[in-house]
């Protein structure tokens, strides 16, 4: 998701989850940052992203893909990421799944 203006990443991150999975989260602790990934744009457009991985606690609200950014919801074992995302994200879960803080690469 993209900040806002005078958001934090933490608020970011807790309102970004409830958009787009419908759950409401606390976030316990910074994973790390992750800044050497980029993303193409349908017109073209590349852009360096910067990800803040949170490790969060899940406190309420009900799965529901919100069917704009989010089109299909499920857990899954942690060992199954390799094959289902792309290299950024299964570093940041790489990370988490280690116990890791304050990563930044």
């Amino acid at each position: 998701g993209v900040m806002e203006l005078g958001e934090s990443a933490e608020t970011t991150a807790i309102r970004e989850i409830k958009e787009e999975t419908g759950l409401d989260v606390k976030v316990n602790h910074l994973i790390g940052v992750y800044t050497n990934y980029f993303a193409q744009y349908a017109n073209g457009d590349r852009a360096q992203t910067i990800v803040f991985a949170f490790h969060c606690t899940i406190l309420g609200g009900e799965l529901s893909a919100d069917r704009k950014e989010t089109f299909d919801l499920a857990f899954f074992d942690p060992k199954e990421a390799p094959r289902l995302f792309s290299q950024d994200h299964r570093d940041l879960l790489e990370d988490g799944i280690a116990g890791r803080i304050g990563v930044f690469r």
